[in-house]
């Protein structure tokens, strides 16, 4: 039997997501050590490294921005919008390179905590996808209308287009 290969999208948005889905894969390299695990984030290594005990490779990919934030509180609408057209105006390239890179090494799950952009890079690369979180980007957005509407509408399709959706606490659907 071929290794499992685990493709493992993460937000770039703060350490939480990261912080917890290392700890998940954490788990599931305990249960299945022949695992290999490719985080793929911008979220430093050294943070998933504090949870991961075991070997994996990191792969500092922006596939979303979650929220552009000054400090712990306060949501830049504007940068985070202006992010948001960045990644959807390479979105194509960016699915491309990341099917490539999936092929090329084999992967046989994807596995995001909420970019949404993962689930169009494993039905592109003919993967099934599973998302997992507390929240989707569309419910954070929803409040500020105006342009981030029809990015909106976007990231929900994205959610809609995992194989299976792991809801954590206080998920609101």
């Amino acid at each position: 039997m071929p290794q499992p290969i685990l493709y493992v999208a993460v937000t770039n948005h703060g350490f939480g997501h990261a912080t917890r889905t290392a700890s998940v894969m954490s788990e599931v390299k305990r249960l299945c050590p022949d695992v290999l695990i490719i985080f793929v984030t911008t979220a430093p290594q050294w943070l998933l490294e504090s949870y991961m005990r075991s070997e994996f490779v990191h792969r500092p990919m922006p596939l979303d921005i979650g929220v552009v934030q000054s400090d712990s509180v306060t949501m830049d609408k504007a940068a985070t919008l202006e992010k948001l057209k960045q990644i959807r105006d390479h979105e194509k390239k960016t699915i491309a390179g990341e099917v490539t890179f999936i092929r090329q090494n084999r992967v046989s799950l994807v596995l995001a905590d909420i970019p949404p952009l993962a689930t169009a890079i494993a039905r592109a690369a003919g993967l099934p996808c599973w998302m997992i979180s507390n929240f989707g980007w569309d419910y954070i957005y929803r409040p500020w209308g105006g342009s981030l509407l029809s990015l909106r509408i976007g990231l929900r399709s994205g959610l809609v287009g995992a194989i299976g959706f792991i809801a954590c606490p206080s998920m609101n659907r």
